[in-house]
């Protein structure tokens, strides 16, 4: 566990019956705990205010920019074709 609030967020939130899941898997199952922990952090424990760039691993961050990149951008005003005449673009 990276951190003991996540572990209380769990204790505190948790159902009874996820609760008990864990407790089986740390006693009949170890090598199935850190994925239930997962699976328990990412449903209760409190979000990280720190931007992506600051949390996020760099298969994280790639994914993240290529959708980005991927995202329907908003339209462009129109420029006429005055607008583009050379005399007219330093003005």
């Amino acid at each position: 566990m990276q951190d003991i609030r996540e572990t209380l967020y769990i204790i505190l939130h948790a159902s009874k019956e996820e609760l008990g899941e864990l407790l089986q898997l740390f006693a009949h199952a170890p090598d199935q705990v850190e994925a239930k922990l997962t699976e328990l952090r990412r449903k209760y424990a409190p979000k990280d205010d720190a931007p992506l760039w600051k949390r996020a691993t760099p298969e994280e961050l790639k994914r993240a920019i290529h959708a980005w990149a991927e995202e329907e951008r908003p339209p462009m005003p129109v420029l006429t074709n005055e607008a583009l005449r050379r005399e007219n673009l330093y003005d």
